[in-house]
């Protein structure tokens, strides 16, 4: 009829703009992984031209994916200079510790009390494989697995609503990893921790599940502080040492 929108016109975006937004997700998702596996570290310029080609897309849609990742707090604008991949301070990151104890103890005490015995099992598997790094400085691996875990411990709480509020700040706290995972015995403390949070979760009891995370959460905290500590004393030191001494010019 002359005059009539189409329905379906009106309903469904055009074909081009769909392929756009779907292009600049999956951009958005292969940089957010690039970054969160290390391919690119804190304070490191990404360079447009260079991902443009590498993804093989134009400007206009990495320009929309890079803006993604700033509202995740994952990049930095920086005007005239270009993107960099965040620097997080210490007091970033304890804070964000925080606010995964908060949050992920609120997964993992659901997830205790849902969780199968095919989604444990998949996680004393990934756990298993964890003790062959004891001892040995594979931090890159550490670090890959200490995402996985935690992940599957978000997904297991079969929660949509903890899981897409979980997803929005994850990635900055993955973030985070790339620091406390450089403190000494961390790979150790996490082993021993992260068995203690399965054994809550095999007992599925909430309160001790989501104590058992606070726990092993904190004490990613102390170990981060510790080391903060020693490098700021380790400074200090070089500071002094390098300082003139004005008794050597007196007369």
């Amino acid at each position: 009829m002359a005059g009539r929108i189409s329905t379906v016109s009106a309903i469904n975006p055009p074909i081009s703009s769909t392929l756009h937004c779907t292009m600049r997700i999956k951009l958005a998702q292969a940089l957010r992984e690039a970054i969160l596996s290390r391919s690119y570290l804190p304070g490191e310029k990404l360079v447009e031209g260079e991902l443009c080609a590498k993804y093989q897309v134009s400007r206009t849609p990495l320009r929309e994916a890079v803006v993604v990742l700033e509202q995740e707090g994952l990049v930095e604008i920086r005007s005239h200079l270009g993107v960099y991949v965040s620097s997080l301070s210490d007091k970033e990151i304890v804070d964000l510790l925080r606010v995964e104890i908060a949050l992920e103890g609120l997964a993992v005490s659901q997830a205790a009390v849902r969780i199968t015995g095919q989604e444990l099992a998949k996680l004393e598997e990934l756990h298993e494989k964890i003790h062959q790094l004891a001892g040995l400085p594979d931090l890159a691996t550490f670090y890959q697995y200490d995402r996985q875990f935690h992940a599957l411990l978000v997904t297991f709480s079969s929660s949509p609503t903890l899981i897409k509020i979980l997803e929005k700040q994850l990635s900055k706290i993955y973030l985070s990893r790339f620091y406390t995972t450089l403190a000494p015995n961390r790979l150790q403390h996490s082993i021993d921790e992260h068995q203690e949070i399965i054994q809550a979760l095999r007992s599925h009891n909430p309160q001790e599940t989501g104590k058992a995370l606070a726990r092993h959460l904190e004490s990613v905290i102390e170990d981060f502080i510790a080391m903060s500590q020693r490098k700021e004393e380790k400074q200090e030191r070089r500071e002094k040492l390098a300082e003139p001494n004005l008794d050597d010019h007196r007369e």
